[in-house]
């Protein structure tokens, strides 16, 4: 975890870990727009509210629909 101007961050990397999911699943989240992230230059960010708010959030268990 990373601390930037007193908020606190985690990367991709980290917050896959925490959610026991692939950094990949954790992408499609940020694209559906579920999972808010700054950008700081190439990099996302995930701030610790947000991977709380997320975590409390109930999600469908399984494989999502593919989208084509």
């Amino acid at each position: 975890m990373n601390v930037l101007e007193g908020k606190r961050y985690l990367t991709v990397r980290e917050f896959a870990k925490r959610l026991g999911v692939t950094p990949g699943r954790v992408r499609q989240f940020i694209c559906e727009g579920r999972l808010r992230t700054e950008m700081f230059g190439a990099n996302r960010a995930i701030p610790e509210e947000e991977a709380l708010r997320f975590e409390q959030e109930q999600r469908m268990p399984g494989r999502p629909k593919s989208i084509t």
